[in-house]
């Protein structure tokens, strides 16, 4: 591929020759590719009505040259195939092919198009108003072919690009004012008087990420054991030498919990970061910032690693799937929490100092506990939804928020069900067995049986695809000679195991996992007898109705 960028006009000139082998075990008579460049073209696009749908009127204001499309050159219409765009899906093309292509073998797509860049206000991708670019979908590449069919969807803004793994080979020409940034490999550059061009090559990459811009000062490169981080994810308050520790010590921990990451270098920008942020009081302003020095942007820097990491690992269907990978990135950032600021709380130091926010029971959670808050807020709300909707189905609110931090309590309370570590050993397993292979939630749940004698169904049938409340209630309880009956009641549609606690004063005697309580339920203790029962499931999931204790 040639890509020139015409800075005057926002312009990027592609020639491209791309090869597309049929790795499948069918004839292909269509080839599909993405377009997403082409998603601002009109008003009407599955994206300007999910801009509508959010309140952004922005793009419906917006004139025609500040909106994005692609522009094929008139040397196409001697191609061997068919251009066809989807009627209601625009920025989806379909290669509708003289001869079919069959299994094993491969089609040269020679072709010529401009990008028309768009403003980067309506999705923080485009032209900035300083003249800087940030490139993301910037180039027609082919859709993922997955099950037997193509898998595909238009673009809503929602950072869930699907495409397939492709061999690149970019030679990339830009006016002297502007320089690089990119995920791909810069095997060699030439800055001359009159352009700069960079040739990028890299192998078994999704999507090549371009920033284009007029001053690199701002971009640090950290090197840590295999691997290069970029960034300019900034802090003025943190010195480079602890920057270079956190991210050291980030590395170290995503190794020991999933694996190496799958390429030698790693960008991670400001922009990536902000597409799903770290919300609350760690994004306080330094002059109020209760946490320990450098605590805020070591979390901003461990969540975009920990992002990152995953998508270069199994790769989900990202509209259906994704709530996987998001439950896993929150359940890691939980226990890194708990690895290395065990006793903070979600108030930082106002916990402890500050008597008008003392006074407050959110402030003496600790600070893994906001997770769970966040959910609940859901819940609340009465915006609950099932884990397994269709992430452009979510309310706003839950896609950021809610179905990801729920997805991350389910994780945990599988593990606590388990009663081993089947649920970390799991996930690095995942991992380490599909990177940069096409996976889906059954290959997870397949290595998870394997490394479990209990029966997790419940998980899977329930827990992900069902969102009524969960309510469980103790009856009664009952002294029978030295045994004790409790009479549990299921007050919802909801078959999950719950956990059952007897307690001492303020010592738990003992907790039990009762399976499968849809109906009325006895429990029998025997031998000693504590002196109050805690129901139904402790504290440490925090979506499950409040505590009931019973005095004896």
């Amino acid at each position: 591929m040639i890509a020139t960028l015409e800075s005057e006009s926002d312009v990027l000139h592609i020639k491209d020759s791309m090869i597309v082998k049929n790795d499948s075990d069918v004839s292909w008579d269509k080839i599909v590719m993405l377009d997403w460049a082409h998603a601002f073209s009109s008003k009407d696009t599955p994206l300007a009505n999910r801009f509508a749908e959010d309140f952004k009127n922005k793009f419906q204001f917006a004139p025609e040259d500040d909106r994005g499309k692609t522009v094929f050159k008139s040397s196409t219409a001697n191609l061997d195939f068919t251009i066809k765009r989807l009627p209601h899906q625009v920025d989806i093309i379909e290669l509708i092919l003289n001869e079919p292509l069959l299994p094993g073998a491969s089609k040269t797509i020679v072709w010529q198009y401009d990008i028309v860049i768009p403003e980067d206000d309506f999705t923080g991708y485009g032209k900035s108003s300083t003249g800087n670019y940030a490139l993301r979908y910037w180039y027609i590449t082919p859709a993922v072919f997955d099950q037997g069919e193509w898998q595909y969807f238009s673009h809503k803004g929602i950072n869930d690009y699907y495409p397939a793994l492709a061999n690149y080979s970019i030679s990339l020409h830009l006016p002297t004012s502007h320089q690089v940034v990119t995920n791909a490999p810069i095997i060699t550059s030439g800055l001359t008087d009159y352009k700069n061009s960079y040739l990028l090559k890299g192998n078994h990459l999704a999507h090549v990420e371009l920033y284009l811009e007029q001053n690199l000062q701002r971009y640090k490169n950290f090197g840590v054991p295999d691997l290069n981080v970029t960034t300019d994810i900034e802090d003025g308050d943190v010195p480079p030498e602890l920057k270079a520790l956190f991210i050291d010590r980030i590395s170290g921990f995503l190794n020991e919990k999933l694996g190496s990451y799958a390429y030698p270098n790693m960008l991670i920008t400001d922009r990536y970061y902000r597409e799903d942020p770290v919300y609350g009081l760690s994004s306080l302003p330094s002059f109020i910032n209760p946490f320990p020095a450098g605590f805020t942007y070591e979390i901003k820097v461990i969540k975009a690693m920990t992002r990152k990491w995953l998508e270069s690992g199994a790769r989900l269907h990202p509209r259906d799937e994704n709530w996987l990978q998001d439950g896993m990135m929150v359940y890691l950032l939980q226990q890194y929490n708990q690895t290395y600021y065990p006793n903070l709380k979600i108030a930082g130091k106002l916990s402890n100092i500050w008597g008008g926010i003392r006074g407050f029971n959110i402030t003496q959670l600790d600070f893994n506990d906001q997770y769970n808050f966040l959910y609940l807020n859901t819940a609340r709300l009465n915006l609950d939804q099932s884990i397994t909707t269709r992430s452009d189905s979510l309310v706003k609110y839950n896609q950021q928020l809610g179905i990801i931090n729920k997805a991350a309590i389910g994780l945990k309370y599988l593990q606590d069900y388990s009663g081993n570590n089947s649920v970390d050993q799991t996930i690095k397993e995942f991992y380490q067995k599909n990177k940069l292979k096409l996976s889906h939630v059954s290959d997870f749940k397949t290595i998870l049986e394997s490394k479990n004698t209990k029966d997790i169904d419940w998980f899977f049938k329930d827990y992900i695809t069902k969102y009524t409340r969960m309510d469980w209630k103790i009856k009664r309880v009952k002294n029978i000679g030295d045994s004790v009956k409790v009479f549990l009641k299921n007050k919802s549609d909801r078959d999950l195991p719950i956990a059952l606690y007897s307690l001492d004063k303020d010592s738990i005697v003992e907790k039990i996992w009762i399976d499968h309580v849809v109906e009325d339920t006895v429990i029998t203790f025997r031998e000693s007898v504590p002196t109050e029962f805690l129901s139904i499931m402790k504290n440490s999931y925090q979506s499950l109705p409040c505590m009931i204790t019973i005095k004896l």
